[in-house]
């Protein structure tokens, strides 16, 4: 038994087969108690039976696989915290890491940070306040005077950021993932419409 309840029934040498070492990572992540101490996020995530049994998994994983993809269940399933053929798709990267929440302190929301001047630290700069997105490896940072424009900034630009990668992997990926990002489009936007801070875009 892999982690307790992953059955392994392939043949052949075990680190050859790619799709083993993501079936296996996926079973770490729902069934390791030390990962679910690292990582309680995933405390309660599962993987169906059907995908218990490597072989099934595998095969799905060869008509499903894109060279570079990850493995995602979020973006399609939101909160069902469940390893399904109907809840998981294979992503860019890109897209695998555009949609999770940046740890923040229960202070400021999402995509907000607050800068203080070093070895000044009653000294409160005018624009305080950074706005902070991750798109294609990069941090973009723009500074506000309060928390409140510097999350709107966000928003927007995580909207912008989101459709930029509708337009260029509509065509390679799979319908339910744009219909996942085009979800969190529209809860941004209707946050923003709404003068709302915007909790999560992950789990949704």
């Amino acid at each position: 038994m892999v982690y307790g309840h992953g059955i392994y029934d392939g043949v052949g040498n075990t680190s050859l087969n790619k799709f083993y070492g993501i079936w296996k990572e996926m079973l770490r992540r729902c069934y390791s108690s030390k990962y679910l101490e690292k990582f309680p996020s995933y405390v309660g995530t599962t993987v169906c039976e059907e995908w218990k049994l490597f072989s099934n998994f595998e095969k799905w994983a060869e008509e499903h696989y894109k060279d570079g993809y990850h493995l995602d269940k979020d973006i399609i399933s939101g909160d069902l915290k469940i390893y399904s053929p109907v809840t998981c798709a294979f992503v860019p990267p890109i897209i695998n890491h555009c949609i999770k929440n940046r740890e923040s302190s229960s202070e400021y929301p999402l995509g907000v940070s607050y800068h203080k001047l070093s070895g000044k630290p009653d000294y409160e700069l005018p624009k305080p306040y950074c706005s902070s997105i991750s798109k294609n490896g990069k941090d973009i940072k723009k500074y506000f005077s309060t928390s409140e424009e510097a999350h709107l900034s966000w928003q927007t630009s995580k909207i912008e950021f989101l459709q930029e990668l509708i337009k260029q992997y509509s065509a390679e990926i799979d319908v339910r993932v744009v219909n996942g990002l085009l979800r969190r489009i529209e809860i941004l936007q209707h946050d923003i419409d709404n003068n709302k801070i915007t909790e999560t875009i992950n789990k949704i």
